[in-house]
């Protein structure tokens, strides 16, 4: 609408400079008798019409900017609604039922592509996962915020600034030994880490990304008993309790 009356706006102004311009041709009384003074009065309102052409047209096209603002806004909610249903629905899928989660995933991960978002994806038990700094791959092994290993997997982290280590641990149940503590220890410096105590060397060492400590999910999750499956089609990570 208001489009609409910015144009009338224009259609009028132009009018107007129709009936102006020929008032200053035929009245000899118009600003002057002589040739002169018609052409000049002719000019200025000319240029009074163009001005106020040009203004109208500006207003046009403020208006249609801020419509197509709207619009985008609209989708990217209609995006978000679309996203929460879904997870919601992922929420209420059983264990059992993996190919019904990877299937709810797979969509959930093409309207975050719709929505420009295209960071790596980590689905934990259903639910996935929030990252104030994005996963990254490194040499085909995805490397999450180590702080974030709390969220996603639901470890205990602590940091020590002084040797560069993150320890991680995690009461972990086997039916050999039933409820057990397992310790990660991870050195910025080095590709081997302890398990336990125990050596182990990664394909991947833990990294600094963007001042972030980077550490390896697949390595920590598969540690603590987890099944990690990387899904080609979502490009997203989906971790999952070790079958039994």
């Amino acid at each position: 609408m208001k489009k609409i009356k910015y144009i009338s706006v224009a259609v009028a102004v132009a009018l107007s400079f129709s009936i102006c311009t020929a008032y200053a041709r035929n009245d000899k009384d118009f600003k002057g008798d002589s040739d002169k003074d018609n052409e000049r009065t002719e000019q200025n309102v000319k240029i009074s019409v163009d001005a106020q052409l040009n203004n109208a047209n500006a207003q046009v096209n403020n208006v249609e900017k801020e419509e197509l603002k709207d619009k985008a806004k609209d989708k990217v909610e209609a995006l978000k609604d679309r996203m929460e249903e879904l997870r919601e629905k992922l929420k209420e899928v059983r264990e059992e039922d993996r190919e019904k989660r990877k299937e709810l995933i797979r969509k959930i991960t093409k309207e975050r592509k719709l929505n420009k978002d295209d960071s790596i994806p980590v689905f934990v038990g259903g639910k996935e996962v929030e990252f104030d700094v994005p996963p990254v791959i490194k040499f085909d092994r995805t490397l999450i915020p180590v702080r974030a290993v709390t969220a996603a997997l639901g470890a205990d982290v602590q940091w020590d600034e002084s040797t560069a280590t993150a320890t991680v641990t995690k009461a972990v149940y086997s039916d050999v030994y039933g409820a057990q503590t397992v310790k990660i220890e991870l050195n910025l410096e080095t590709r081997v880490v302890k398990v336990n105590g125990n050596e182990v060397g990664l394909d991947v060492p833990p990294q600094l990304v963007n001042n972030r400590t980077m550490v390896p999910l697949r390595f920590i999750a598969e540690t603590f008993r987890k099944d990690v499956d990387w899904d080609d089609i979502s490009g997203s990570v989906i971790i999952e309790d070790k079958k039994k």
